[in-house]
């Protein structure tokens, strides 16, 4: 099974990821310090030269957003072009540590990174993640599952005294299992509802969660939006629309199977958050929530219908209730699926739904559907009209020739 994009901590294919920053790179050290892990024995799975956006530096540094230096550290790292990379091996993410050295070069040892090439804190050179829980946050923050190179290094034998692979867990227990969803074949539904490969809206930017509130009430108040780097799913939805209730249980269950690998955020099409959403939630002994849960889900009014809008123009089509999105750790629409065709074939959409962020979660490539067929119109003009012969005419209009009509 695939190694997921931050490979698996205390095997040999654990990763770390490293950053030279402005002056290692400007300085010509890109390949001193390749050089040093490669020495090591560990493995370049991924590599990119890229200059950050100010945005993505405080992405990339939002845990230290509330230090006085934050400011500061973004604009520098943002200043100019980064080597960004991802190491695999074991121990990788202490022993990355190790040879860069102290953050402070001044207190890094003879042999390190820092302790051979830089004097100034506010220019050491490289950044390198400090535990498990960073690493999966900057990989996958700075990298696609599809940028990492997955290949076996011919030296891992000279490297490693035992180089078996690690038994890569799965998500777990799948929530709708496949002889129920998409174990059928995807066409038993309606081929306007299945998600093609071609369609527009996959591999868009998602749009960002703007003029949206939240619907705190009772048990969902403490329910999160996404965090950043985080993959989430959008799932519209209305309260005035019933008979697409059924599916939003349906994500419950999909929410409750993932935990806060994944954020399942629904919105409201309804008209106001004091109406409709909100009393769906706030009476269960009347409203249909007490029969359908959905207590995993975060719930959010969109107002003035920007979000719904946002979503709309990504796919070139409206965006109403029984819509949802899969979202990647980058930002990224990696599925689109429309659950109109309410019914039997509810569970075969959410089950491939499964399915795909299976794939997503694991750094593989999504099922594939095919291509829609894209049917050709014709927007030829149409040839002028003849010129009508009098004698047809009158006797369509039934009079005499030389009737003046």
């Amino acid at each position: 099974m695939s190694v997921p994009p931050e490979g698996v901590a205390g095997t040999n294919t654990e990763r770390t990821f490293i950053a030279i920053k402005p002056d290692g790179v400007q300085r010509g050290l890109i390949g001193n310090i390749i050089g040093r892990f490669e020495t090591k024995g560990f493995k370049l799975v991924a590599m990119k030269v890229m200059t950050p956006t100010l945005e993505q530096a405080q992405g990339h540094y939002a845990d230290l957003s509330s230090k006085k230096f934050f400011g500061g550290l973004c604009s520098y790292f943002s200043s100019g072009p980064i080597c960004a990379m991802v190491w695999e091996g074991k121990g990788a993410i202490k022993g990355g540590r190790t040879l860069l050295g102290a953050t402070n070069p001044a207190d890094s040892l003879p042999g390190t990174i820092r302790g051979d090439l830089c004097i100034d804190v506010g220019r050491n050179i490289c950044h390198g993640s400090d535990g498990p829980d960073s690493a999966k946050h900057e990989i996958n923050f700075w990298f696609t599952p599809k940028e990492l190179a997955a290949y076996d290094d011919h030296s891992a034998e000279w490297v490693y005294e035992d180089t078996a692979k690690p038994a890569v867990a799965a998500s777990g227990e799948r929530a709708f299992p496949k002889e129920e969803t998409d174990g059928r074949d995807i066409k038993f539904g309606n081929p306007k509802h299945t998600t093609m490969d071609n369609d527009v809206c996959l591999g868009k930017t998602a749009p960002a969660f703007e003029n949206v509130e939240q619907i705190k009430v009772g048990a969902w108040a403490n329910n999160p939006l996404p965090k950043a780097g985080q993959p989430y799913v959008v799932i519209f939805w209305g309260q005035y629309h019933k008979p697409g209730y059924p599916f939003l249980p349906l994500y419950n269950k999909l929410a409750k199977k993932y935990g806060d690998k994944v954020c399942f955020v629904t919105v409201s099409c309804d008209p106001a958050i004091e109406g409709y959403g909100a009393k769906f939630l706030e009476d269960p002994g009347k409203k249909y929530s007490s029969a359908f849960p959905v207590d995993a889900l975060t719930f959010v009014h969109a107002t003035k219908q920007t979000l719904t809008d946002a979503y709309a123009g990504a796919m070139r089509d409206t965006c109403a209730p029984v819509h949802s999105f899969v979202v990647d750790g980058k930002g990224t629409i990696v599925w689109h699926q429309d659950h109109s065709e309410i019914g039997a074939t509810v569970p075969l959409y959410i089950g491939q739904v499964e399915t795909q962020i299976d794939h997503m979660l694991a750094g593989e490539p999504l099922e594939s559907n095919g291509d829609r067929e894209i049917v050709e119109v014709d927007d030829t003009p149409d040839e002028p009209a003849g010129k009508v012969d009098e004698g047809m005419l009158d006797a369509l209009c039934g009079g005499a020739a030389g009737d003046d009509y």
